[in-house]
């Protein structure tokens, strides 16, 4: 059995980019039209593509797993912008489907994606990351997102307040 070259694979790659990044960005945008987003790549997105919102959502019931996979083979073959784009094209499936184990996997890659791009990218990242977070936790127990631990401060506390627990 001979092995697969990154060189080989990237044809095979580039069109899976190509089929699955313009259809996430579209059944985002049918899904829900008004988000504000930061990608520029959302500027293309063809929302007809999707008869209706409901389509939409089918679409990514049955294909979230695979974009799950586009965002870490983006991330491995350092498509930065593509990782963190295809994240940010989860998001109004998410709100919907409350996969919080789809939703952390893939923001986490896309927090480490962002970092390779810039300020703006991480942010968007670290705050999708974060309402999975509050999202999750709040279902299971009320005012979590108010429940700061001791070893991070008052929720009002700055970061000099405290020492980060992971660099002191």
């Amino acid at each position: 059995m001979t092995t697969l070259t990154p060189e080989a694979a990237e044809p095979a790659t580039t069109a899976l980019f190509d089929t699955m990044v313009p259809l996430t960005l579209a059944a985002d945008r049918r899904i829900n039209p008004g988000r504000w987003v930061l990608s520029p790549k959302f500027a293309a997105a063809d929302v007809t593509v999707f008869e209706d919102r409901s389509h939409a959502i089918e679409w990514m019931n049955a294909h979230a797993g695979t974009v799950r996979g586009c965002v870490r083979i983006a991330y491995e073959t350092s498509r930065y912008e593509t990782a963190w784009t295809l994240c940010e094209g989860l998001w109004g499936w998410l709100h919907i489907s409350k996969d919080w184990w789809l939703w952390r996997t893939t923001h986490e890659v896309g927090v480490e994606a962002a970092q390779q791009c810039d300020i703006e990218a991480q942010a968007r990242m670290l705050s999708a990351l974060g309402q999975c977070t509050c999202g999750r936790t709040t279902l299971m127990r009320p005012n979590a997102c108010t429940n700061v631990p001791a070893h991070f401060g008052s929720p009002l506390s700055t970061p000099s307040d405290k020492q980060h627990p992971r660099k002191s």
